[in-house]
């Protein structure tokens, strides 16, 4: 999704917009909640300093996203009309991606175009659809990130100086205690009805199993649960 900034019009919007507003391709300008932060006060990993030394005062604009939640609570059958969106705030890239990290999740440019549609429709109750080439290009010109090609014709996006300690959530070792499968086993045995159905892939099917809380997963990040 686009964040207004500087003079930057996207796709024919009369005027700039603001620092801090969401705008899609049609030109329309999305409400958001606008505060003075701390520069990316929830940011570990080096960017948030990067920011404040390279844009003074923009902490006092920035898009205030404190207490977001990072998935939308709208299944995706019943969501709304996907809007499409062309222009991507590095910040809100950033973001995107730091909290990848948190969830032991490799930022591969699929992930990351799905997360940033997450958090847009978290703030904004907007279902919207992230280009791909813009999402790439936007990385590329990010000051703190790194584009690195994957395999087949992914990528991934890569904090600049950070540690990485993902999960290999196609690895075929299994690191959990025998308890976890037994506890596994036992609870979708015991699935009914609209609770049995699981949507595909790893990604969105961790994020379902995350939300049911369950004993046997407390604890564990986004990535292990994609692994299990």
């Amino acid at each position: 999704y686009g964040l207004g900034c500087g003079q930057q019009t996207v796709l024919g919007a009369p005027a700039a917009p603001a620092l801090g507003q969401l705008v899609t391709s049609q030109g329309v300008v999305l409400p958001q909640q606008v505060a003075g932060l701390p520069c990316l006060p929830q940011m570990p990993y080096g960017v948030g300093p990067v920011l404040q030394a390279q844009l003074p005062g923009f902490q006092a604009q920035m898009l205030h996203q404190t207490g977001l939640a990072l998935l939308s609570q709208q299944p995706l059958q019943q969501q709304a009309a996907v809007v499409p969106v062309t222009a991507i705030a590095p910040v809100q890239i950033a973001r995107a991606v730091e909290s990848l990290y948190r969830d032991e999740l490799k930022p591969f440019g699929r992930i990351l175009r799905k997360r940033l549609a997450e958090q847009a429709q978290a703030a904004t109750g907007e279902a919207v659809d992230v280009g791909v080439k813009e999402l790439r290009s936007a990385c590329e010109a990010c000051p703190w990130l790194t584009v690195q090609d994957a395999e087949g014709a992914d990528w991934t996006a890569l904090l600049v100086g950070q540690p990485q300690s993902f999960v290999d959530v196609y690895s075929p070792e299994d690191v959990y205690p025998e308890a976890l499968w037994a506890e596994a086993a036992a609870y979708f045995e015991s699935l009914q009805g609209d609770n049995m159905v699981l949507p595909g892939g790893r990604y969105m099917c961790a994020q379902v199993l995350a939300q049911r809380n369950l004993h046997f997963l407390a604890g564990r990040s986004l990535g292990q649960i994609s692994h299990i």
